[in-house]
């Protein structure tokens, strides 16, 4: 259900299509996780988002066997057949074709039901004619060529279909060669199929395979390919795969050494589905006369020959082709679903948390991925508008993946709810998640919209000198999305950042409230602070018990409320609580007064000040607040006991890189909640300054140096 209701979401977003997409990435995982294709032009069914989502298996169909290679009804029955077989064998169907000019990856009932009934109006589509159709805004029914292409662009890896194209009797002076062999030297999907058809030169097609490069096994006892209609041709396979896990195993073997050809799983008919072997040659030889009497070649001649044969046979060879599908979508499925369990299980990198005693923590982080991308000058900058010698390098980045990322790094097992976007770059966030062992699942992909990129520059100390930030999907998280999530795994704290719309922080605090849970906020910016207070139903909810700002951030926010606050402190105690600062006198004033604007609503503010360590606000008479801090100066305030104190920086850290320092110290400060309890503030606050400093020497967004030991010092 919860899926129906991100789809009606996603729906409504703006520029939105229905999407999925491929990863070809280093890590095994990633390589069978689905994202987005970019282009506008493809639709996905809401079956297929909701696979692409969960990372269920997915097997792609061709519709070319619906419009031209059976009639109306049978195609349509057969059709619905075999979606079902590959459903009830744990996959889900993608049935690809064009309509309208779209492209569809997965056909709903009403989409499959118009495409039987145009007959074989729709243009046979191989990648040769994909561009012409969509241009056009015709409607194309995919070829195991045109299926192949689109199901990669879509990160399928298994396709099912009757038989595969191959070399054409005669090809030796017409030249006649399916785009289907040429396609499987180069597009690397597995293709479950009764071999090719026996209207074609099968001994001449294995040979043009093999010039292809391209894998060819035989399903079952024997290496002997099938001959579609019949299970033997008379000629043998290279090789011979006797079982579902040795094909899966070969498809994965091929994803490992990044191939870039094509699997032919010969599958051959069962017997007793079978048609008589001399009925059918003697139907074929008749056929073929036919089509050289006729002049019938190309893309007519092997619609042609199939409904001659099927004419010749009374019927017999429409049953057989008919059996011979809906076993290789059993067959076929199976294998999708073994080798779906193979890339799950072959790439796990959670070495931490196995070992952690913290695994069974599992907070939830709402917010931004992203893949960050830093720029770190060599020389000094002189002047302005030019280019200057540094570094580049790409990581995975977004407050919220960097939160999580610190807290998994410490050991426990943190859900993290985002969006990527229709690019290489969510492939290769996606892929760099993976890679460090963090869950993906409740990665959302959004149609329409790039993944977030924060691109910065350096100066050669390491610091800021600015930064972009494309982060316009995470506006577009769906508020369905994160709701389902907090009601079905009911965290222990929810930490989010300031990426997220007002909408999805109001839902935050309204199910948080609900179950009792705690949340963070980390503002992130200072104009990202201000979406937290645009509903004023998030802060009345209670649930948002730290906020973790700068002081410039704290400034904005505490500006903002100001009308409902007043501001007349009393000066003198301002003035002793000062002098335990090593910064001005006023800043220090200015901090206090912006922390009791907002601790009437918030339990705790933990202001980050860089070099200068972190303040320490917080509201005495919480539920959270029931511990002493040492040296802590008190307020009374508008009939409320507040605290502060200050925590001094790490002194003389050594600055390799900034990013991911804050973020950081919150999912340190977070773990440390969670294993410690609200009770250990100090040591809790002591450890987000430790992990953030670790940072602070790193290339990475967060330090490879982050263990779960640093939990027990």
């Amino acid at each position: 259900m919860f899926w129906r209701n991100v789809y009606a979401v996603t729906k409504s977003l703006p520029r939105a299509q229905l999407v999925t997409g491929n990863i070809k990435a280093s890590s095994v995982l990633a390589r069978s996780i689905h994202s987005v294709s970019r282009s506008k032009n493809f639709v996905y069914s809401p079956e297929v988002i909701e696979a692409i989502n969960k990372q269920l298996p997915i097997v792609a169909l061709e519709s070319t066997i619906i419009s031209h290679g059976m009639p109306y009804p049978q195609n349509l029955e057969t059709a619905k057949a075999v979606e079902n077989i590959v459903r009830e064998n744990k996959c889900v169907p993608a049935t690809i074709a064009i309509l309208d000019g779209k492209v569809h990856i997965g056909l709903d009932e009403e989409h499959l039901q118009k495409l039987a009934s145009l007959g074989t109006s729709p243009k046979k589509t191989s990648r040769r004619d994909i561009a012409t159709v969509v241009s056009e805004k015709s409607n194309g029914s995919t070829t195991v060529s045109g299926t192949m292409v689109l199901a990669h662009n879509a990160g399928i890896k298994v396709f099912v279909t009757g038989g595969i194209g191959g070399v054409h009797r005669g090809a030796e002076n017409t030249m006649d060669i399916s785009a289907d062999l040429t396609e499987l030297g180069r597009t690397p999907v597995a293709v479950v199929c009764a071999g090719c058809k026996s209207i074609l030169d099968i001994e001449k097609t294995l040979e043009f395979l093999e010039t292809q490069g391209v894998t060819v096994t035989t399903f079952g006892e024997g290496a002997e390919f099938p001959a579609f209609f019949t299970p033997k041709s008379g000629f043998k396979s290279p090789s011979n795969s006797k079982s579902i896990e040795a094909c899966a195993s070969l498809i994965k073997a091929s994803i490992d050494i990044d191939m870039d050809s094509g699997i032919v799983i010969a599958n051959p008919i069962n017997q007793k589905d079978a048609a008589d072997t001399e009925q059918i040659q003697a139907a074929i030889d008749q056929a073929v006369r036919e089509s050289v009497e006729q002049n019938i070649q190309g893309k007519e001649a092997t619609p042609f020959l199939l409904q001659r044969v099927n004419a010749l046979t009374g019927g017999n060879s429409l049953k057989a082709n008919i059996a011979l599908v809906k076993n290789n979508a059993t067959i076929g499925s199976k294998i999708a679903y073994e080798l779906n369990q193979l890339l799950k299980t072959s790439n796990v990198t959670d070495t931490k948390t196995t070992k952690s005693p913290y695994v069974e923590v599992k907070p939830m982080v709402i917010g931004g991925c992203a893949l960050d991308v830093t720029s770190t000058m060599t020389e000094e900058l002189t002047t302005m508008g030019t280019s200057i010698r540094g570094k580049s390098r790409n990581s995975l980045g977004g407050v919220g993946c960097n939160i999580a990322q610190a807290i998994y790094r410490l050991g426990l097992n943190p859900t993290i709810i985002s969006a990527v976007g229709s690019d290489s770059s969510g492939d290769v966030v996606r892929s760099k998640m993976n890679e460090i062992g963090l869950n993906t699942t409740g990665i959302a992909t959004l149609p329409g919209y790039s993944t977030a990129v924060y691109n910065a520059v350096h100066d050669k100390n390491g610091d800021l000198i600015i930064a972009v930030a494309d982060m316009e999907i995470l506006d577009n998280i769906p508020s369905a999305l994160v709701k389902d999530q907090i009601n079905e795994k009911k965290p222990k704290f929810v930490c989010f950042d300031g990426n997220i719309s007002p909408d999805v922080m109001t839902t935050i605090a309204e199910e948080c409230q609900k179950f009792n849970i705690p949340a963070l906020f980390e503002p992130t910016s200072v104009p990202k602070s201000l979406k937290l207070l645009i509903n004023p139903r998030t802060l009345e909810c209670r649930s948002v018990k730290y906020i973790t700002p700068n002081n410039y951030e704290l400034q904005a926010m505490s500006s903002k409320l100001a009308n409902t606050r007043r501001t007349d402190l009393n000066v003198s105690l301002i003035d002793a609580f000062s002098k335990e600062f090593t910064f001005k006198k006023m800043e220090s004033t200015s901090l206090i007064k912006d922390s009791l604007t907002l601790l009437p609503w918030i339990d705790h503010l933990l202001i980050k000040l860089g070099g200068d360590g972190v303040l320490l606000a917080r509201r005495i008479q919480s539920e959270y607040a029931n511990t002493s801090i040492t040296a802590e100066q008190h307020f009374e305030y508008d009939g409320g006991l507040y605290g502060f104190k200050h925590f001094h920086g790490i002194p003389n850290v050594p600055v390799v890189n900034v990013t991911g320092a804050g973020d950081s110290f919150v999912g340190a400060f977070t773990s440390g909640l969670l294993v410690h309890g609200h009770n250990q503030l100090e040591k809790t606050l002591n450890l987000g300054q430790l992990v953030a400093t670790l940072t602070l020497q790193s290339h990475q967004a967060v330090s490879e140096k982050v263990t779960p030991e640093l939990l027990k010092l």
